[in-house]
């Protein structure tokens, strides 16, 4: 087991260009891969790691009309390597020339005695296609606990995913604004406005929750309460051993799954078709008439979609490259 860590490798660059920018995460990363191809930045921004790392390693925000690169764990070299040789960002319909970079290498993230308020700076996309409808039947005086269990869920996996030590109980309250609460609408993402108080250092600007690829869910630290200052029973809490418990049990499930697949593939071998008959040989001659059927259909597609006609600053494009 890797050893754990109260520190992740982090940097944030916010860009100041010689106009506002008024474009869109998606827009910026789609300039830079068809501009930097050859960037270390391009396989963190176009999907290629999304099955390797569950929490992007590279995130881009566009913060007060500043481009900003975050860069945690693995994805640092690679903000790096592009914010080296980083002189302007090219749309085709203008160019952001860069006149200064500002960077930050504070990458403190552990439990705390103290707690800590932190804003939304992008709304939090709290809610997915599974847990949307479970919160639309909540009752209104249970909505505040069951989004404070979510974004408990959120510091978990993050102390999960960078392997950050959990030696206390985790402390989690929400304050969020009353507007976006009512505005809710179970057929649509919802972002909510407002700030969070937990008893965790978190780095700024990293994402949580759902979105994260398209700039949601952005934080920044506002304000450190001693312990004796604030009264925590009101606290959503979850102690180590319930962590623990959870992770385990999760643990034992995806184990007994993989050990019945295992068991179910042996037996579907064992009792394998007969290829010598009649019946299974036209089969077979069927289905390889149709996959290479199907390869034609492919090739035609993909010499009529060339790369040069993709709209790497369309919503669509990628939309394809990143999930919610």
């Amino acid at each position: 087991m890797p050893p754990q860590t109260s520190h992740i490798q982090y940097i944030s660059t916010a860009l100041t260009t010689d106009k506002p920018v008024r474009k869109t995460p998606y827009q910026v990363k789609g300039s830079i891969m068809k501009n930097y191809p050859k960037s270390e930045i391009v396989p963190m921004l176009n999907g290629s790691y999304r099955k390797k790392y569950l929490y992007p390693r590279v995130q881009v925000k566009i913060l007060d009309e500043k481009i900003y690169f975050l860069g945690i764990a693995e994805g640092v070299s690679a903000v790096k390597s592009l914010i080296d040789n980083f002189k302007a960002l090219d749309f085709g319909n203008i160019t952001f020339k860069i006149k200064d970079i500002i960077i930050d290498e504070n990458g403190l993230f552990k439990q705390s005695d103290d707690i800590n308020r932190y804003k939304f700076i992008t709304p939090w996309v709290a809610l997915n296609r599974t847990n949307i409808k479970k919160f639309s039947k909540t009752p209104s005086s249970q909505k505040r606990k069951f989004l404070c269990e979510l974004l408990t869920k959120n510091l978990i996996f993050l102390a999960s995913e960078f392997k950050i030590n959990l030696d206390k109980k985790i402390l989690t309250d929400i304050e969020l604004d009353d507007k976006s609460l009512s505005s809710f609408k179970e057929n649509r993402d919802v972002g909510f406005k407002g700030s969070f108080l937990t008893n965790f250092i978190l780095p700024d600007l990293i994402g949580l929750g759902n979105g994260i690829t398209r700039g949601y869910g952005s934080i920044k630290h506002e304000q450190k309460i001693k312990d004796k200052e604030i009264d925590t029973s009101r606290f959503y809490m979850l102690d180590k051993k319930n962590i623990i418990s959870k992770s385990n049990n999760k643990n034992k499930s995806l184990k007994r799954r993989k050990k019945f697949l295992t068991k179910k593939t042996i037996t579907n071998e064992e009792n394998e078709k007969n290829y010598n008959t009649l019946k299974n040989n036209i089969s077979n001659s069927v289905a390889k008439s149709k996959k290479y059927n199907s390869k034609k259909i492919k090739k035609k597609k993909a010499s009529a979609e060339s790369f040069d006609n993709k709209n790497f600053n369309s919503e669509e494009y990628h939309k394809k490259q990143h999930s919610i």
